[in-house]
């Protein structure tokens, strides 16, 4: 259970770092150049400094091809753009319906069940919850919303079922085909931050940030933080 809030405490910083990058460049581009300097660093380290052998074999291209589209490219664009638009703290605890849509996929796939305290828990959570969806801030009301949660929320949730899909699909690689965590980090986020840098570039230009030196020491920060420790982590807990 402490590695586990300790996991959440990391993930935690990385929110309030990304929405002060987002005042600094546009969100498509923020998840791109993120994601490649990420992919870069943990791809080298795997292959030039860690002793055990990374394995990636052609059969299993469509299941890293489902891990780069939806637990990076979708969920990241998704997610950034929503965090341009709503404060830190609000997308922080929308984040918490996570476990709803992984008990759903983990059922589906895996036919795990959860007991009754365990729905229990995560009622209280949703119902918690749904007082935040009533508020709103200016930018968010702009955008306009489905029946009574913004699109900005929408698009949030959307990106909490990329997610846990591909959490989903890179546990299959991690039990099933004995695959490291540090290799899949690498893999998916070289290849979801290259898909979002070509969207970026069409969308919001060649390379739109305002301040370069602030940029990148927070951003070397975040993927720190988030990408090397936080993503890594995660997958070896899963």
């Amino acid at each position: 259970m402490l590695p586990i809030v300790f996991l959440q405490a990391l993930y935690g910083t990385s929110i309030p770092i990304s929405k002060f990058l987002l005042s600094l460049c546009p969100p498509f581009f923020l998840t791109g150049v993120r994601m490649v300097v990420a992919g870069i660093v943990l791809l080298f380290y795997k292959l030039f400094i860690d002793k055990e052998k990374f394995v990636f074999e052609k059969k299993h291209l469509w299941l890293y091809a489902q891990i780069i589209l939806f637990g990076i490219y979708f969920k990241y664009l998704l997610r950034y753009w929503a965090l341009s638009l709503l404060p830190a703290a609000k997308l922080s605890f929308m984040l918490n319906t996570t476990p709803f849509i992984a008990a759903l996929f983990s059922f589906v796939w895996f036919g795990e069940k959860l007991t009754k305290k365990q729905w229990v828990g995560l009622w209280i959570g949703f119902l918690g919850l749904m007082p935040l969806l009533l508020l709103r801030t200016p930018k968010e009301a702009l955008m306009g919303q489905l029946f009574f949660i913004s699109w900005p929320e929408v698009a949030v949730f959307v990106a909490i079922a990329c997610h846990t899909y591909g959490m989903v699909v890179a546990r299959t690689l991690i039990r099933d085909h004995k695959s490291s965590a540090a290799g899949i980090n690498g893999v998916r986020m070289l290849g979801g931050g290259i898909l979002a840098l070509f969207t970026a570039f069409f969308w919001e230009g060649f390379f739109p940030i305002t301040d370069v030196g602030t940029f990148s020491i927070w951003l070397l920060g975040l993927v720190f933080i988030s990408n090397i420790v936080c993503h890594s982590w995660y997958l070896r807990l899963l």
